[in-house]
Order: C-alpha cells, then sequence, then structure tokens
C-alpha cells in the first residue's frame, strides 16, 4: 500500500507532501450518471512518533464528477490529520 501511485487526489491530496500514507483507493463504475462508489483507505504517519492515524471513506452512488468527489476524501483525511497531529 506504500507504493500506491494511484487515487493521490484522495487521502494524500491535501495533507503535507512529507507525510507517509499508505493507502489503497478504489473506484466503481458509473450507471446512468451516477458513480457505484469512490473510495480509499489508508495509514497516515503522524508528525513527531505520533503514531498513525487509520482512514477509510466510501463515497456511494454519487452524481458528482470524479475530482470533487477526489476533494471530498481529501478534505475528511486532512480534517483527521490536522485534529490527530494537535494531540
Amino acid at each position: 500500500m506504500s507504493q500506491c501511485r494511484r487515487g493521490t487526489a484522495r487521502i494524500k491530496g491535501l495533507l503535507p507532501t512529507d507525510v507517509q500514507v499508505a493507502h489503497r483507493p478504489g473506484t466503481g463504475g458509473d450507471n446512468g450518471g451516477v458513480n457505484a462508489c469512490t473510495n480509499d483507505v489508508g495509514i497516515v504517519t503522524l508528525p513527531k512518533g505520533a503514531g498513525h492515524l487509520v482512514i477509510a471513506v466510501f463515497l456511494k452512488g454519487s452524481e458528482r464528477f470524479l475530482a470533487v468527489r477526489e476533494d471530498a476524501i481529501a478534505q475528511i483525511a486532512r480534517a483527521a490529520y490536522e485534529s490527530w497531529s494537535r494531540q
């Protein structure tokens, strides 16, 4: 998962570039303009040896463009990272 090159706009999308992320994205097909699923699961290394954060985001049945779905995942990951980095 740490070698994954796909889905870089998802969990990794809005995190600082030096943050280590092992993740695995997935995307289902579209049917009638509705995407079956867009997701990403990952393990994010927190700064200063604070441990790891496990994130799983699954979006189902969206009519939004892929870039919008990926941005939603990235924003969730950033919010979680920022919250847990302050601990």
